[in-house]
């Protein structure tokens, strides 16, 4: 499948990521390690159905195989850190929103959001979330920067970054989209 072979290319560039950051310099590898601890099918099936979803194939299968810990930023989050990070995003949002919803936003909007970001440089555009349809948090840059999966909808799969202070949102490729495998190899590549 071609899924599994570019989660095990992603598992060797994080092998030699580790060996070429011994010191761990690079942002945030001091509390990742680049050692991340795979998830159990059994762990993701009672994380879906505690929350009536289903975990995107890609990152199911980088869990599995790779697991969270290592990665962009702070790291993937574990089950328990994207079911922590939702229910704070719930109490900002007064539980607005339904993970088995579609997300709000559409291929159109990513489209228009990605347009204006291309126009206008480092001036970025992006919409404000008004529930939590349809997304799971996935990783942190820290702070309230956040990115997430779409779980349902138009956009399922893709990943979009938020600021969780005011809910602004945009993909997070800035000026294209991204499915999960493609965000993190990009993660990989800087």
């Amino acid at each position: 499948m071609l899924v599994d072979k570019r989660i095990n290319k992603l598992k060797i560039k994080i092998s030699k990521l580790r060996y070429a950051d011994i010191l761990f310099k690079f942002i945030f590898s001091s509390k990742t390690k680049y050692n991340p601890i795979k998830v159990n099918e059994d762990e993701i099936l009672k994380f879906e159905i505690t929350h009536q979803l289903l975990v995107p194939p890609q990152l199911k299968l980088f869990l599995q195989i790779i697991g969270y810990g290592a990665g962009p930023y702070k790291g993937i989050l574990s089950l328990t850190g994207m079911e922590n990070e939702l229910e704070e995003w719930k109490i900002i949002l007064n539980s607005k929103g339904d993970l088995k919803n579609d997300f709000e936003l559409t291929n159109a909007d990513a489209i228009q959001i990605i347009e204006n970001n291309r126009v206008n440089g480092g001036n970025y555009s992006y919409k404000q979330l008004k529930t939590l349809n349809g997304i799971l948090p996935i990783a942190t840059d820290g702070c309230t920067y956040f990115y997430y999966i779409v779980l349902n909808g138009e956009q399922k799969g893709k990943i979009w970054s938020i600021n969780i202070e005011g809910f602004d949102t945009m993909p997070a490729g800035i000026t294209q989209e991204y499915d999960f495998l493609t965000w993190y190899e990009k993660w990989l590549l800087k």
